[in-house]
């Protein structure tokens, strides 16, 4: 990769993580806090403490996320090194940053005062800011640094650990909060999961296409010239009649299926078609 092409891609990984960052700042300070709902990570661990100390969450919130994102990132820095650090210290700095900004400019202000509608729209920006990050290769830090530790020097798997601690932090939340909070918390954080996971697989999905004809040739010429996609070809045997035919496979994006499936019955009406959705294909052309 030519260096300009590396300063744009690492311009473009800085201004895609302060959006996640800032998009996450949006959905704790516009939904989380106001309405009292529970939520895993170190900003959940923040309102524990803040709410067992008697703070007010929308003065001293952004001071004790930055408190404990700062111990945590240097705990990293020791114990994982300066790669894991580079990827997390822009994170560490400016989610503090902004949800202190954020819980000034909107003071005693509230949206809205459903909890329903605070767990569904904080769970898909904090979903969503998630992904954000995480496609670029970075981390938004917090407990990772324990998770990522524990993986690397007793091979514990991360996920069972990431969902340990948060039931922790969560049920920590609990003792402070009351019952509608905590539901509606757990809604919240079920579609912050729900969010993450499509968001993160739905940009790089693709459908594969399987054909089976007797004119493969004529298809893999089209797909080619007309769908500018490449393919593959190989070779079968047909179960009943036990014939040797040719099976042609290609990725399409999804707004390509439409055209291929009209260019293959173009050529061949009875082609056997197979569509199959994959969650991730990387290579030329991808």
């Amino acid at each position: 990769m030519k260096t300009a092409e590396k300063a744009e891609h690492a311009a473009m990984d800085v201004v895609l993580v302060l959006v996640g960052n800032f998009l996450m700042a949006v959905g704790i300070a516009l939904f989380v806090v106001p309405s009292g709902l529970i939520m895993g990570g170190v900003t959940g661990l923040s309102l524990a403490i803040c709410r067992g100390a008697g703070l007010d969450t929308g003065v001293y919130l952004s001071l004790v996320v930055g408190v404990l994102n700062a111990a945590l990132f240097a705990a990293g820095l020791i114990l994982l090194g300066k790669a894991f650090a580079i990827k997390t210290l822009l994170s560490t700095v400016s989610f503090p940053v902004f949800l202190g900004l954020i819980e000034g400019a909107m003071g005693a202000r509230v949206l809205t005062d459903d909890l329903f509608l605070c767990g569904v729209f904080g769970g898909l920006c904090i979903g969503a800011s998630l992904a954000v990050i995480m496609r670029r290769g970075a981390s938004s830090g917090g407990f990772d640094v324990i998770s990522l530790t524990l993986h690397k020097r007793l091979g514990i798997p991360v996920s069972p650990q990431v969902l340990a601690i948060d039931v922790a932090v969560l049920a920590s939340q609990a003792i402070f909060s009351a019952v509608p909070g905590i539901l509606y918390g757990i809604i919240l954080v079920i579609i912050e999961t729900m969010t993450l996971d499509k968001l993160l697989s739905n940009g790089e999905s693709r459908t594969e296409i399987e054909v089976i004809s007797h004119n493969v040739e004529a298809i893999r010429d089209a797909v080619l010239a007309e769908i500018d996609r490449g393919c593959t070809l190989y070779y079968g045997e047909s179960g009943y009649l036990q014939e040797p035919l040719k099976i042609l496979k290609v990725v399409v994006s999804a707004r390509e299926i439409h055209r291929t499936e009209q260019l293959i019955k173009r050529i061949d009406p009875a082609a056997f078609l197979t569509l199959t959705r994959v969650s991730r294909v990387g290579g030329r052309g991808f």
